[in-house]
């Protein structure tokens, strides 16, 4: 997976891709394929998968890719300078 907090609190809830994906309402191939960076998430599916998980931390910290470098706090984003 490429939200390394996602996949902890996957390990963490105990519940198999499959799960969460039928709890969140999409298929498990959809699921992997998100989860795994094969296409951005919504920030509606983002919203229940965070529920389904249990994760304490925001949505923005939940999906931080392992690909890219984190930004510090206060960094402008590229596409907004």
């Amino acid at each position: 997976m490429v939200y390394p907090l996602a996949e902890k609190y996957l390990r963490i809830s105990g519940k198999t891709v499959e799960e969460l994906a039928e709890e969140v309402g999409t298929s498990r191939s959809t699921m992997y394929y998100k989860l795994n960076g094969g296409s951005d998430m919504s920030v509606e599916m983002a919203i229940k998968v965070k529920a389904a998980l249990g994760a304490e931390e925001s949505i923005e910290k939940l999906f931080v890719r392992s690909d890219e470098p984190e930004k510090q706090e206060g960094e402008a984003h590229d596409a907004e300078t």
